[in-house]
C-alpha cells in the first residue's frame, strides 16, 4: 500500500521536484523518470535510428547520463527535466552513429591495407589519400602523415626532419590524424552522394 502511495506521488509531481529527488538519491524517483520518459524518448530515438537494437542501445545509455548527471547536481534548470532528457537522447544518437562511421572507417582502412598493390580499388584510395592529406591546410599535417604513413619513414627519422621532440611527435601526429580522418570523412561522403 505505501508503495502504491509513494507510486501515485511520483506520478503528481513536477519535473524539478523529480529531479531534486533524484539528485538526493531517491531510487524511486529514477524509476519514476524511467516511467515518465521512456515513452517520449522512445517515439524520438525510433524517428531518428532505425534499428531496434541501437534505439534499445542508446536508450539505456540516455536513461544513465541522465540519472548520473542529475546525481551530480549538474542540471541547472530542474524543471527543464523533460527537455533535457530529449537533448542527451539527440546528442547520444549523434555520438552512436559516429562511433559507427568510425568503425566503418576503420574497417575500410584494414581491408585497403590488406589487398593487392595493383587492385583498382586500392589504387583508387591511395589516390584519394593524397588527395585529403595534399588538401590539409597546415604543412605540418600534411609533412608528418606523408612521411609517416605513405613513405612509411621511422618515428626517430621524422622527428629529426621536422625538428620535433618524440612527445610532440605523438602529439602532432593525433592531430593530424584527426583532421585528416574529419576530411576523410567528408570527403568519402561527397564521393557517396555523386
Amino acid at each position: 500500500m505505501s508503495q502504491q502511495l509513494a507510486s501515485s506521488e511520483e506520478a503528481g509531481m513536477t519535473d524539478g521536484v523529480l529531479a531534486s529527488r533524484i539528485t538526493q538519491g531517491q531510487r524511486v524517483a529514477e524509476v519514476e523518470l524511467y516511467r515518465r520518459y521512456q515513452p517520449k524518448l522512445s517515439r524520438m530515438l525510433k524517428s531518428i535510428a532505425s534499428n531496434p537494437a541501437d534505439v534499445a542501445d542508446i536508450h539505456q545509455e540516455v536513461l544513465r547520463i541522465v540519472i548520473e548527471k542529475l546525481r551530480a547536481g549538474e542540471l541547472r534548470n530542474k524543471n527543464k527535466l523533460g527537455s533535457f532528457v530529449l537533448q542527451v537522447g539527440r546528442y547520444q544518437t549523434l555520438g552512436f552513429y559516429r562511433k559507427q562511421r568510425r568503425f566503418q572507417f576503420c574497417e575500410d582502412m584494414e581491408s585497403y591495407e590488406d589487398s593487392d598493390a595493383n587492385d583498382p580499388i586500392r589504387v583508387q584510395y591511395r589516390a584519394i589519400v593524397r588527395e585529403v592529406i595534399d588538401s590539409m591546410e597546415q604543412r605540418r599535417d600534411r609533412s608528418i602523415l606523408y612521411f609517416f604513413y605513405i613513405e612509411e619513414q621511422e618515428k626517430q627519422d621524422i622527428c629529426e626532419r621536422l625538428e620535433l621532440s618524440t612527445l610532440h611527435f605523438d602529439r602532432v601526429l593525433f592531430r593530424a590524424r584527426q583532421r585528416f580522418k574529419t576530411k576523410w570523412l567528408d570527403r568519402t561522403e561527397k564521393l557517396e552522394t555523386d
